[in-house]
């Protein structure tokens, strides 16, 4: 799929299909980009390039099935083009996902901002990698990294590889990366207050998950909702 946002343009495009896509944001477009995926896990490539003071904001919620990957390459090609990431995603019972994004400052001026957050269950796998690359020349551009895993099984893992390439001094850059098993004495103390095993993981999960639903309208956060819930009772 081809999106061309003109200039001054402001565009919100929402995919279910899993569908690629490769954009172009002419001078001070927006773009939003949301991504709701509820079908089998397939490969997904993002792509795309924002001109001057031209912003993109990608938001995935992923609560697909199986074995996929997203990779996503954008690149902030002129003074103040800014873009943003947030992803969320559920691995359940053998899915392997990953999630290879990369932001390329071209130009003095940009930001690139990237916050992902997942779960993983059961004997599922879950990758999150990605490089900000801040060329020679990119000036006082900013740019940052988030990735943070639960997981929850011993057969499950998770694995977060942020990486900074940062060829300019005059710059902002950072990264965090938290990869982690769910801490025991928050599920038994949510099992203390009558709940059980099931239901508290599902709450946990909700919690940790469930802001990307705000992005989207009531018939999708319902499905967020009813995905969260089938998965941790698997």
């Amino acid at each position: 799929m081809n999106i061309l946002v003109k200039a001054n343009e402001i565009k919100e495009l929402l995919i279910t299909d899993n569908s690629s896509v490769n954009f172009v944001i002419e001078n001070n477009g927006s773009l939003l980009l949301k991504y709701a995926m509820f079908l089998d896990s397939k490969n997904i490539d993002i792509s795309g390039s924002l001109n001057k003071n031209s912003t993109l904001k990608t938001v995935v919620a992923d609560f697909s099935n199986g074995v996929g990957k997203i990779h996503a390459n954008i690149e902030l090609n002129e003074e103040g083009a800014n873009a943003t990431w947030d992803l969320a995603s559920l691995a359940t019972n053998k899915d392997k996902k990953e999630f290879d994004i990369s932001f390329i400052h071209n130009k003095n001026n940009t930001f690139a901002n990237m916050n992902n957050y997942g779960v993983a269950l059961n004997s599922s796998r879950l990758v999150f990698s990605g490089i900000n690359h801040i060329k020679k020349n990119a000036k006082k551009s900013n740019t940052n990294q988030n990735a943070k895993i639960i997981v929850f099984d011993k057969d499950a893992s998770g694995k977060a590889n942020p990486i900074l390439k940062i060829d300019e001094n005059d710059v902002l850059a950072s990264h965090a990366a938290i990869v982690g098993r769910l801490n025991d004495e928050h599920l038994f103390y949510l099992k203390s207050r009558g709940l059980t095993e099931i239901e508290a993981k599902a709450l946990i999960v909700e919690g940790y998950l469930k802001p990307i639903a705000n992005y989207f309208n009531d018939d999708i956060k319902e499905s967020i909702n009813n995905k969260i819930m089938e998965k941790c009772h698997v």
